[in-house]
This record gives structure tokens, sequence and C-alpha cells, in this order.
């Protein structure tokens, strides 16, 4: 992959313009999630020239990625449905895929809130595999080696704004979160 490499991780039916988007199932761009999302709030539109990767499974990392390779990541409303145990083995990958400066910025459901705001917030849904919280992902992102900063639906410390995806909702139901890879390039 050529530098310069942008992913969009668990993309579903928010095909971003200039990233590789990867999913399993990367979802019709005319699908009920996307005309659902639609009527909430405007989505970008199909880029022309998309890249898209199906059948795609973050449980098994990014073997066809070389060390140091990607410049960005975003990763939105992914991790929840993946099973705790993978998460060590995923951070490792993110941390292994990014050049250094690189960053990886998660979006996901704010689960550091009280359990009756999950059903207020459609957050209760059998397909949730993990609860995750900010604090969780800022554990996961340190341990690995970034440097965590705690962003939201309008900041970055990317260089531009191509990385934040704010489709889900406000900031108590929703989190921002990125991590910059710095220094060591293992």
């Amino acid at each position: 992959m050529k530098s310069g490499t942008k992913l969009n991780l668990g993309c579903g039916p928010i095909i971003l313009d200039g990233f590789l988007n990867m999913d399993l199932v990367v979802g019709e761009y005319d699908s009920p999630l996307r005309n659902q999302l639609d009527s909430v709030v405007t989505l970008p539109k199909l880029p022309k020239n998309a890249q898209v990767e199906d059948k795609w499974d973050i449980r098994k990392g990014f073997p066809k990625f070389k060390d140091n390779s990607i410049e960005a990541i975003t990763i939105s409303h992914l991790l929840y449905n993946i099973n705790e145990e993978y998460y060590p083995f995923i951070f490792k990958e993110f941390y292994r895929v990014l050049e250094p400066g690189g960053i990886v910025r998660i979006t996901d459901n704010n689960y550091d809130q009280p359990p009756d705001k999950f059903k207020a917030y459609s957050m209760d849904r059998e397909a949730v595999k993990t609860r995750i919280t900010r604090r969780m992902m800022f554990d996961y992102l340190e341990k690995t080696g970034f440097k965590v900063h705690d962003v939201n639906d309008k900041t970055t410390f990317y260089k531009d704004n191509s990385l934040i995806q704010n489709y889900h909702g406000d900031y108590v139901k929703v989190f921002h979160i990125e991590g910059v890879k710095y220094g060591n390039t293992k």
C-alpha cells in the first residue's frame, strides 16, 4: 500500500472518500440502515472511486498490510460487536500497521453511564458483545504504546477532519478518542 493510506473500519453503509472502507459485510449504499441513518443526519454521498473491502474480519488483523504502512484509521461502532478477548491483538495490529505519527480514532457507544440510559439510546441490543467505555479504550491504547488524546466530535489530532465520524449521537451517547503512534516503529 502507498503512504497516505487511510482505513475506515467497520464501515457498514458509511463509505468514506479517500479511505479503504473495510467490514465483514459492506452495506449496500442504498440499504435500510443507510436510509435510516440518512433520515436522522446527512451522510456523505457515495464517492465516485470508492475503495471497499468486503469479508474483512477485524479479529484476524491486517495480514495484507506491512508494518508502518497506514497513515490513519477511523473505527466507528465496531468494537462493541467484538469480544474483549480479541482487543489486545487488535490494538497491537493498529500499532503495527500505523506509520510513526499515525492516528487511530475510535468512536463508539459510551457504556460509561447509568444502565437506564442504554435502553433510551438503543444500546441494549443483544448483539453487543462488549460494553466498552472511554476509559477502557484509553487503557488499551496506552498499554499498546499510543499517546492517547480525549477528543470530541469536532476535534482531532489528524491533519484534517476526515477521521471524524459523528453520525451516531451526542457526547453523552458516544465517545471519541484518538491514539497517536510516536517513536518506535515496531
